[in-house]
């Protein structure tokens, strides 16, 4: 660590000291002030992670496997002798299926808008033209 200070002082690159005075002097935040900072993370979450791809990617898993089991449970009852109400295995078949591709749908949706926002907020705003070198 020291070395990369010293590599830094010798190069001859303009350099300068920042200090920081880290001393929080309240540790209540008003109420507006909470709502901003929890507004704050939540857009950095959505827009600095995948993690509502990754719970849409989870929910059409889930209504996957439900579907499966109710397509499965629709069969057995189907062919076997004891029959529930009229219509209610189908039903749930055909509402499993129908939240599988809306999930299925969502999912693709929220791909897009990740790659779209990755593309816009890692895109490079400015363009380094030189480094000046003090002599």
């Amino acid at each position: 660590m020291e070395n990369r200070k010293a590599l830094y002082a010798t190069s001859g690159l303009k350099s300068g000291f920042i200090t920081y005075d880290n001393s929080v002097k309240e540790n209540y935040y008003s109420s507006e002030e909470r709502k901003e900072r929890i507004n704050t993370a939540t857009d950095t979450l959505i827009l600095f992670t995948n993690v509502a791809y990754k719970i849409s990617l989870c929910f059409c898993a889930i209504m996957l496997i439900f579907m499966l089991i109710a397509g499965v449970y629709t069969i057995a009852v189907y062919l076997g002798q004891r029959k529930p109400v009229e219509g209610w295995t189908p039903l749930m078949g055909l509402m499993s299926a129908g939240f599988l591709g809306i999930f299925l749908v969502l999912a693709v949706i929220i791909k897009y808008l990740d790659v779209a926002l990755k593309l816009l907020f890692q895109k490079q705003q400015y363009m380094v033209a030189s480094i000046e070198k003090n002599q």
